[in-house]
């Protein structure tokens, strides 16, 4: 059982491309968000999300897991099991905070 999974929960991390949707990574672990369906909607704001790409971002939204699906054909892949957010059910924004902090702090060399 995973106690957080089924509640709304508040993540901030760096939103990235990832195989199956968006990755928000965060404190070495990540989070999927991606459409559920295929409805114009849902399609549109996972298109709208480009604009938070390689950012600090702060998602808040009800946190799903999905279990290991064997595709049950060796030349298939399955998807891996994962936690993940619906784009449908998710406020996603700008952790400027955080972004101004990476921008003025550059890594030590």
């Amino acid at each position: 059982m995973f106690p957080q999974v089924g509640r709304q929960v508040t993540v901030l991390g760096k939103l990235d491309s990832g195989k199956l949707g968006w990755w928000l990574n965060s404190h070495e672990w990540g989070i999927y968000v991606y459409a559920t369906t295929t409805n114009r909607a849902d399609l549109q704001k996972m298109s709208g999300l480009n604009k938070f790409r390689g950012r600090k971002v702060k998602i808040v939204g009800t946190l799903r897991h999905n279990a290991y699906r064997d595709s049950g054909d060796p030349m298939i892949s399955s998807i891996p099991e994962h936690f993940f957010f619906n784009v449908a059910e998710v406020v996603v924004s700008d952790d400027a905070a955080a972004n101004v902090r990476m921008s003025d702090n550059p890594p030590p060399q």
